[in-house]
């Protein structure tokens, strides 16, 4: 029976176990496909656990919050922008005629202003999901497994199959800690490159993946090891699909305890196995 046919008839952690067990040789033409096929179907399951564990937060009044340092405001950069150019045309020493068609053509030429367009009501700068679109970055992954072979099978079809991952946000009256971040390839490919430029081969490849719940803000990631194999492995020897469950069965937020939260524990109890 194929390591799919198992998988899917309930074997999740016994396949897994063994598929990791192959090491290398899981990349072999006698697994590879087997391999990847279960791979695909983990990660679908694991989607179509995030997806809902997303709109059970929303449904508890959590808002996904973008920790980034906010966009540069059309607005303001507008009313910098003109005042600079006032600014410049009355220093030009014009006679009042010209300086008063310049001053009067600027809205013309600058245009109007825009609002932000991606801050709630109460000043939240929110986002639409938890969960990235998965072609976004594809052609990163693509060169990269060109250039290096195929990255860990359980890594690759979450990138293609879920992009990425992040449950920051706020939820009135408590603080949050730990929500699951996973990050997609963004410069996966050029990283690569970098690297085997700088150290003459590709050994101690690693890619920041996983949120630190214990790291600062200048170093909230966690660099993931790239090896060949079925799965990748976090520095803590956690396995990648390992801390995937247990961050879905936390219901997105594994730095909070599932009775801290109203509601919480009735998402997580509707956890389905990958």
């Amino acid at each position: 029976m194929s390591y799919l046919a198992r998988y899917e008839a309930g074997e999740h952690e016994r396949v897994w176990t063994e598929l990791r067990a192959l090491g290398a040789a899981a990349l072999n033409a006698e697994h590879l496909a087997d391999a990847r096929n279960v791979a695909d179907a983990t990660m679908r399951r694991a989607l179509s656990n995030l997806q809902r564990i997303e709109a059970g937060l929303r449904a508890i009044g959590y808002v996904f919050e973008t920790s980034a340092p906010p966009p540069l405001d059309p607005g303001r950069a507008l009313s910098a922008t003109r005042l600079a150019a006032e600014e410049t045309v009355l220093g030009l020493g014009l006679d009042p005629a010209m300086t008063a068609q310049l001053l009067a053509s600027l809205d013309q030429t600058l245009g109007p202003a825009a609002g932000n367009s991606n801050e709630n009501a109460a000043g939240q700068r929110v986002r639409a999901s938890a969960l990235g679109d998965p072609h976004l970055h594809l052609d990163q992954l693509d060169r990269f497994e060109r250039l290096a072979g195929p990255a860990p099978l359980a890594l690759g079809s979450f990138w293609r199959t879920v992009g990425w991952v992040d449950f920051t946000g706020t939820l009135p009256v408590t603080v949050i800690r730990g929500p699951l971040i996973l990050m997609p390839p963004v410069t996966l490919a050029d990283d690569y490159e970098a690297h085997v430029e700088d150290n003459g081969g590709d050994a101690g490849f690693a890619i920041e993946l996983v949120a630190d719940a214990d790291g600062d803000e200048l170093d909230p990631l966690i660099a993931v090891p790239v090896t060949s194999g079925a799965d990748a492995r976090l520095p803590d020897g956690e396995w990648f699909v390992d801390y995937l469950r247990g961050a879905t069965r936390a219901a997105g937020l594994p730095g909070m305890a599932v009775d801290a939260i109203p509601g919480l524990a009735n998402i997580a109890a509707d956890w389905e196995p990958f």
